[in-house]
């Protein structure tokens, strides 16, 4: 049982299908693991009345900062429910979790593995144009780098740390030089040798886990449906 945190740079990681970019695409596939993501923590808050998270996750200068000045009250419950969540899901195990913070969240755990997903600005804003059909190269530079400072102003408000921390991850991998299919071979090795190679530390069992929100993520995440244990 593991845990797949990604973070990485828009246009980074691949073709996308659906809502489901190509590496998290073919990880699922190889993994048979639940994915999270934005979306679904959306569908979290939802279950608890809260409705802004997404659109104020998207907005210019972030919503924690925002926060910080006009709504204090507001800001301590959506981080308390992402920390809960963050921690069910991590407990549930088996799972992908895609976002901007996750890797901050689950440092020191032996059965977690944190992926940064990078590339050039160049190989970034062609997938991008191709993403969203543009012919502008400087529309697609500016939504690239207008996402850059979105990602980091709410990692760096909420979690402390810079988003290219390196030393937060145990594999960074830049697809310009190996390109998505090679970045999902590396990560699926990654966790076959977690799955064989036990460290001793603490782990996602170990961390404070809401029964509540366990609950409620195992019944978003359909746990009905069987999802083979990992590789």
């Amino acid at each position: 049982m593991a845990v797949i945190t990604i973070s990485r740079e828009l246009g980074s990681t691949g073709d996308w299908f659906d809502d489901k970019c190509y590496l998290a695409d073919r990880l699922i596939a190889g993994t048979g693991y639940h994915y999270a993501d934005k979306h679904f923590l959306s569908k979290v808050f939802r279950e608890y009345g809260v409705t802004q998270f997404e659109r104020e996750f998207t907005q210019t200068l972030g919503f924690w900062g925002q926060f910080d000045a006009q709504r204090g009250e507001e800001r301590a419950i959506i981080e308390d429910l992402l920390n809960k969540a963050t921690h069910a899901l991590a407990s549930h195990g088996n799972v992908i979790l895609v976002g901007r913070g996750n890797f901050a969240m689950l440092q020191g755990l032996t059965d977690v593995l944190n992926v940064r997903i990078q590339a050039s600005l160049p190989t970034r804003t062609a997938a991008v144009m191709k993403r969203f059909k543009l012919t502008d190269q400087a529309s697609a530079d500016e939504i690239v780098r207008k996402n850059d400072l979105l990602r980091e102003s709410f990692i760096e408000a909420f979690y402390r740390v810079r988003g290219d921390w390196t030393d937060g991850f145990d594999l960074v991998i830049n697809t310009t030089k190996f390109g998505p299919k090679l970045a999902v071979e590396m990560i699926l090795a990654g966790v076959k040798h977690m799955s064989t190679h036990h460290l001793q530390g603490p782990d996602c069992k170990s961390l404070p886990v809401d029964n509540i929100m366990l609950n409620t993520v195992k019944s978003l995440l359909d746990c009905q449906t069987p999802h083979r244990n990992g590789l």
